[in-house]
């Protein structure tokens, strides 16, 4: 299974499925489950960013939040499209306002749709890496055993 590392709040957004879509600077070809890791990295200009809509709405009611250094999800990587004068953001009517204030929507990105959000109940601490990375087979077994946390 690969992983890849995200800042907060942006990682919680996504295995909460209020982040449906990744932008990123680069592609993959990689297809298939992909574990969140959270970054252990969070700086004040990130506490400041989740106090402000639409970030404070949706985090607000989380009660073990940050969980910095671990795994806290998985979801589906379905595909990778560019964006470019014929399939930016105002083109795409299923991107939604919140939906373009979570991610950078600049010309020449890559968008990551994202499906199948699923929230541990108990977050796996695990080193993290930059990139798409392997998740240890050891942490890829207690991914597999761990209950998913209700959300909503």
């Amino acid at each position: 299974m690969k992983a890849l590392t995200l800042y907060d709040p942006w990682a919680t957004l996504v295995v909460l499925g209020e982040k449906q879509y990744e932008t990123r600077s680069w592609s993959t070809s990689y297809r298939g489950p992909l574990a969140i890791h959270v970054s252990k990295s969070f700086t004040g200009e990130m506490a400041d960013l989740c106090h402000t809509e639409p970030f404070r709405s949706v985090l607000v009611e989380l009660e073990d939040w940050p969980r910095l250094g671990c795994i806290i999800g998985t979801v589906e990587l379905e595909r990778c499209w560019r964006m470019d004068k014929y399939r930016g953001p105002e083109f795409l009517p299923e991107v939604s306002e919140k939906e373009r204030a979570f991610g950078d929507w600049s010309y020449g990105r890559w968008a990551w749709p994202l499906s199948s959000p699923r929230l541990l109940a108990a977050p796996i601490p695990c080193r993290g890496h930059q990139g798409l990375w392997t998740v240890p087979l050891e942490i890829e077994e207690l991914l597999a055993a761990t209950e998913v946390k209700p959300h909503g």
